[in-house]
This record gives C-alpha cells, sequence and structure tokens, in this order.
C-alpha cells in the first residue's frame, strides 16, 4: 500500500482511540453509565457480499456520535453548533426532543465492470473515489426526526481509493484492478443534507418486547456531490426494538451519518427493518463526471427516478451493536455496456458505546 495511505490509516486509529488516562495521568475515574457514554460506529458496505463488482463497489466510514442531551445547552456546543441548531429549521429542542451531534471520516469508490481492463471505458461507470468528512446534527422524539450535515471532502487521486482497493484485492487474492489512472480528477466536495422522518404507526414495548412501527420520511441533498430528493417508507419489527428510528448505514453525502436511537439498548435486542425508497437523482459526480475541470469521463445517461429497498437485521446488546444492511435496486439507474442487470451491496456496521 502507498505510504500516504498507511499514514492515513494511522492517524484513523490514532482519532478513534478514546482517552482513558484521567487529568493526573494515572488516576483511575469512576466510569461513566452507559447513557453518558459516546457512541463509537465502523461501517464497511461493498458489493462484494452479494458477489458482484460494479458501480458502487466499496465503502467504509469510522464515526462519533454523541451521547443524548436533552437541550443544545446541555450539550455546551461550540458557537459553530448553537448558530447551526438556532437557524435549521425542526432541530428545536422543546418538548421531549433529544439532540445529537455525530462526526465521522468516510471514502466511497465507483469502478465498471472490467477492472482488468487498463483503457477508458466510456460506457460504463467512471473509475472514482470520494473521501470526506461529514458533520451532523440532529433532535428527534419516538414520532418524528430532523436531522441536517455538511459534507466536505475530495474526488481523484488524494482520496486514496486505488491504494485501498489494490491492497484489499490483494489480501483477499481477487483480480488486480488496472484502470485507476484513468479516474476522475481531483477536485473538492461539499454537500447539505436535510432528513424528515415521522412515525405513522407503533406498536409493542420498545426496548423489552415485541415492537413494531412504520414511519415515512423525506431526504434531500445539494452539492456537487451529489443533488437528490428521496421518499421512504420504513418498517421495523422484533424483539427490543429501541425508540426512534432506522439507520440505513447510507454513504455520507448520499445519506446522513446519525445515530437515531434513544437510550442504550437492553440485554438482548434483535430486530428487524424493510425501507422501500424512491429516489429522484439531479446530480452525481460519479455519474456526471468532474464538475470544474475537463472531465476524463464523458459521464452515463442515467434515470431521473430510481426505486430500491433496504433490508436490514439488528442486533444489541448494553454497549454493543451489529447491523447488516443489504441494498437492493431492481434496475440499473443508468444506462450501461456491462451485462450486469441490477445494483446492489451489503453493509456490516459495529457499534461500541466507550
Amino acid at each position: 500500500m502507498h505510504r500516504r495511505a498507511l499514514v492515513l490509516i494511522g492517524a484513523m486509529m490514532v482519532l478513534a482511540l478514546p482517552s482513558t488516562v484521567g487529568a493526573e495521568g494515572d488516576e483511575e475515574k469512576t466510569p461513566k453509565p452507559l447513557e453518558e457514554r459516546n457512541l463509537w460506529r465502523l461501517e464497511w458496505a461493498n458489493d462484494a457480499f452479494v458477489r458482484v463488482d460494479n458501480a458502487f463497489t466499496n465503502g467504509w466510514s469510522i464515526q462519533r456520535h454523541s451521547h443524548q442531551h436533552d437541550s443544545w445547552q446541555e450539550m455546551d456546543p461550540s458557537k459553530f453548533s448553537a448558530w447551526i441548531s438556532r437557524t435549521i429549521p425542526g432541530l428545536g429542542d422543546g418538548g421531549d426532543r433529544i439532540v445529537k451531534r455525530g462526526s465521522g471520516l468516510s471514502q466511497v469508490m465507483m469502478t465498471p465492470e472490467d477492472i482488468e481492463n487498463p483503457d477508458p471505458q466510456p460506457g460504463d461507470v467512471p473509475w472514482a473515489g470520494a473521501l470526506g468528512w461529514a458533520e451532523s446534527w440532529y433532535a428527534f422524539d419516538n414520532q418524528r426526526l430532523n436531522a441536517f450535515q455538511i459534507y466536505a471532502g475530495i474526488l481523484g487521486p488524494y482520496s486514496f481509493a486505488e491504494e485501498f482497493q489494490i491492497q484489499i484485492h490483494d489480501w483477499i487474492n481477487a483480480d488486480q484492478p488496472l484502470g485507476w489512472d484513468n479516474q476522475l480528477k481531483t477536485e473538492p466536495l461539499l454537500n447539505l443534507n436535510y432528513a424528515y422522518k415521522r412515525k405513522i404507526f407503533t406498536y409493542g414495548t420498545y426496548k423489552s418486547g415485541f415492537a413494531s412501527d412504520v414511519a415515512i420520511g423525506g431526504e434531500g441533498g445539494l452539492g456537487n456531490f451529489m443533488t437528490f430528493a428521496r421518499g421512504s417508507l420504513e418498517w421495523r419489527f422484533g424483539w427490543g426494538v429501541p425508540r426512534g428510528f432506522i439507520n440505513t448505514a447510507d454513504p455520507a453525502g448520499y445519506g446522513i451519518t446519525f445515530n437515531p436511537q434513544e437510550g442504550v439498548p437492553g440485554r438482548f435486542c434483535i430486530y428487524f427493518s424493510i425501507v422501500a425508497r424512491i429516489s429522484a437523482m439531479a446530480y452525481t459526480v460519479f455519474w456526471d463526471g468532474n464538475t470544474f475541470t475537463e472531465s476524463p469521463h464523458p459521464g452515463l445517461p442515467y434515470d431521473t427516478v430510481n426505486r430500491g429497498a433496504v433490508f436490514g437485521l439488528h442486533v444489541a446488546s448494553g454497549r454493543f451493536s451489529a447491523h447488516l444492511n443489504f441494498y437492493s435496486y431492481s434496475e440499473l439507474p443508468f444506462e450501461s455496456v456491462n451485462p450486469v442487470t441490477d445494483l446492489s451491496w451489503g453493509n456490516i456496521t459495529l457499534e461500541y458505546r466507550f
């Protein structure tokens, strides 16, 4: 792996390690209750989980989410966060609503179907990688949720997508990707995302028994990473279902990185989720090509409207949670010369409260 990629991984590992040393160096602190511990999350998405290798091929994210607070003032926010909470509609902390903050580093990569072809492939998706940082603010109760996110990143060689894919394929003895010389050029990425969800049905006892709920939602993104609007219908059911909403673990920019659940999971929780979606895509750098410079890829014609579904399995106990999500789009939203007829991938999410 390239030296700069190794340096990046080392820096992320240092950032992800929680501090366990007191102000005096070796003085022990009284352990915090789980309710007052921040949640750390590792996400990995890959189409190899469904035995394909095209279009969206890999993504990962390391995130930190604050424990819940009854108000933004209680969280002691920075001046910028305080301004966000006052300015963005829906982020008010009145009534029984709780508020949280989230931060995360993520990488997303796209490749064409034939990864062993070193030549340009204008009839397929471009070689592309994006590395970015997301900051999110969200307020919710068990009936409605509002969330806002700012994503800033970089497209092109400095996303380190080439180094990561080559190394991963070397580890798993997969075909070596040979077309990264044709990847989209370096340029900055900026996206603003907003989401709203509301429950329309609830049943059972949350956290300690069987429960089920249904929510409707809407989300939009504006920026040179992705500009889109999306509607969804979300269903959760199972034992130990937490109060709050589903986290579908979307790649940052296409979704919001948040932890929209109240409290801490019980001793044993297992539940399922099904999300039906319809999206209207106005622009995405992955299919349209470079925004500010001459693109090495001409872009792909794609359907403005596409439909898909996300199927999830969720297990949790106390400070640990694990989530499996499977994304399925019955038809490719773009025109491509490759023979693949669907766009699918899987996601594994691990969470721990430090």
